[in-house]
């Protein structure tokens, strides 16, 4: 069962009982919802997208923070987005967001969440933008932040192989090369790990803005978009054991990068 919950003319208008779908991942309530799997329990409000999943419980450990957010070229982080739109779509949790002036394009959010059989949980985020002009160049950028041991780079050369390298303040911030960022939590037995396609052109940028807290930050970088024209940005970030947790995002990373654009997207 698909609900959707329609915001008309610039106002939230919605019906005089909160929104529950039927989805076996998620629950809608008003702009706020609720993920859930076997494992993990996080929330996303949609009228600012730019927090993306927050309030985390993995296997009984709260993470702060937050992850796989997004926002776009004039967005101020705490600002609210121009929500037209939510809805869920299967065990899919779509926003749409409406064009603004200075951004001349509009954009939907895809969030899912799904169990792997070896104790992991994979979230992705997939950006959708199109414009109505003859021709646009919009950012977009997914960033997310968390408390962290250790912060580890995983990149893939040219040769096959892949490359482990650590990362501190003193590292180059811009990174063009590095498929994803493994962060490891203090104290606890699992990782972070979050990608971004490498079919979609952009740029890492890492913080570390407080004592092992790190920001980061990807960003697609301008190209050309014309009417007509759906241009796709797709992030996954996945909770992992920490025992053999870079080579095994390497292994993520080789997959993600293998898969086929969703066709409902």
């Amino acid at each position: 069962m698909e609900c959707v919950l329609r915001f008309l003319l610039g106002n939230k208008a919605m019906s005089s009982q909160d929104i529950a779908a039927g989805s076996s991942v998620w629950k809608l309530r008003g702009t706020r919802a609720t993920c859930k799997t076997t494992d993990l329990v996080a929330q996303i409000d949609v009228d600012r997208p730019m927090f993306g999943l927050h309030n985390l419980v993995w296997k009984s450990e709260s993470w702060s923070d937050h992850y796989l957010g997004v926002e776009t070229r004039e967005q101020e982080l705490g600002a609210s987005s121009e929500l037209r739109e939510v809805h869920i779509r299967g065990d899919d949790l779509v926003a749409n967001y409406s064009e603004r002036e200075k951004d001349a394009f509009s954009w939907q959010v895809y969030w899912s969440a799904t169990e792997q059989p070896n104790s992991e949980v994979w979230l992705d985020a997939i950006v959708s933008v199109q414009t109505r002009l003859l021709e646009s160049f919009p950012r977009v950028f997914f960033h997310s932040q968390l408390a962290g041991q250790e912060c580890w780079l995983v990149s893939r050369l040219s040769n096959g192989n892949k490359q482990f390298t650590p990362w501190n303040d003193a590292s180059t911030n811009g990174l063009t090369d590095c498929g994803c960022v493994v962060l490891r939590p203090a104290a606890s037995r699992w990782s972070y790990a979050e990608m971004l396609h490498p079919d979609d052109p952009g740029t890492w940028h890492l913080q570390c803005v407080t004592d092992r807290k790190y920001k980061m930050q990807r960003s697609f970088e301008p190209a050309f978009l014309e009417k007509g024209v759906i241009r796709r940005m797709r992030g996954r970030a996945i909770l992992l054991p920490r025992e053999g947790d870079l080579q095994r995002a390497a292994e993520c990373l080789t997959t993600f990068a293998a898969e086929d654009p969703p066709l409902t997207v």
